[in-house]
């Protein structure tokens, strides 16, 4: 699913980038975010404050188990 939606995607994601792709507030964008960096599948960039961006990490080899995160 993540891949799908970063398809075609090179570079740092920003929280205000994901709330574009996924069409949510850069509140609930944050809080994804924040759950795929504990899922192993995002790393935070040494930057922080507003430019804080973020690097994928998971690939094919290195897959993120799969879970229903609409049940929150």
């Amino acid at each position: 699913m993540l891949s799908r939606l970063l398809d075609g995607f090179d570079g740092k994601l920003t929280s205000r980038e994901w709330a574009i792709i996924t069409k949510t507030s850069q509140a609930s964008a944050l809080r994804d975010i924040n759950e795929l960096i504990d899922l192993g599948a995002l790393r935070r960039s040494d930057s922080s404050g507003r430019s804080t961006s973020y690097e994928l990490i998971a690939t094919s080899g290195n897959s993120v188990p799969e879970r229903d995160i609409t049940q929150r």
